[in-house]
């Protein structure tokens, strides 16, 4: 990391891809790169996220195949200045699609919990409905950076 003095720990680093509210996957396409921005989740050193069964993404997420994640927390720009306080991570790691039904009804009941908390009494009619033409990814953390520029408030 260049900037030495805006980086933060790795602990917040996981605390901003628990917040951020989507997430830009960058994978390989031959010479060209390819990136897309998701809805995601996390358990552990993990990001789940979900996809139909079809398309350029499923065409190029296979099993190990190395991704690089961009998860953005707080920006704020800031008045009367010209610069912008935010928080980003970078996290490096190997994709895999889940295939076991277990696994994919819990990672995808830890997105539903993320971003529409209070749908959650459809969770299991709707998991019923789309389960079995609904694919999950999981992308294992091998490497995570975070930074963050935070600016002081001027006191009276």
């Amino acid at each position: 990391m260049r900037r030495k003095d805006r980086e933060i720990s790795y602990e917040e680093g996981l605390k901003i891809i628990d917040k951020c509210e989507y997430s830009v996957l960058s994978v390989c396409n031959g010479n060209e790169p390819y990136s897309v921005p998701l809805s995601v989740c996390r358990n552990g050193t993990s990001v789940f996220f979900h996809s139909a069964a079809a398309g350029k993404k499923v065409e190029l997420l296979k099993d190990g195949t190395n991704v690089c994640m961009v998860f953005v927390g707080d920006v704020q720009a800031q008045k009367n200045a010209f610069t912008t306080a935010f928080e980003s991570a970078m996290a490096f790691g190997k994709i895999y699609r889940i295939t076991s039904d277990e696994e994919k009804i819990s990672a995808l009941k830890l997105l539903c919990e993320k971003y529409c908390p209070d749908n959650m009494p459809a969770f299991d009619i709707s998991i019923q409905r789309s389960l079995s033409r609904t694919y999950v990814y999981r992308v294992d953390i091998d490497e995570l950076t975070a930074k963050a520029k935070r600016i002081k408030k001027k006191s009276d």
